[in-house]
């Protein structure tokens, strides 16, 4: 949820669609995404209704492991994103 991405000193990244990755410097780089909430309502079509909609750009510094799988799509889809220090 867009609203939510930052929860409890965690980066938490729910509904959201992986737009930049790019970590140039051994140990440090940026992701830039775009983010929503998915209400519990429904369109005249069916689909869930989406809104709070946020392009974000998280900034890191220290890393040490970056795990992707299926990476030659962008955009992509986020199925998990976790920080930990």
């Amino acid at each position: 949820m867009a609203a939510g991405l930052l929860r409890n000193g965690s980066a938490e990244a729910e509904d959201a669609h992986l737009l930049e990755m790019n970590f140039p410097a051994k140990d440090s780089g940026i992701m830039r995404i775009h983010a929503w909430n998915m209400t519990n309502q429904l369109d005249p079509n069916g689909y869930f209704i989406l809104d709070q909609h946020a392009i974000v750009t998280l900034l890191f510094e220290g890393v040490s492991a970056i795990e992707c799988v299926d990476y030659d799509m962008i955009p992509g889809i986020i199925l998990d994103l976790t920080s930990a220090k």
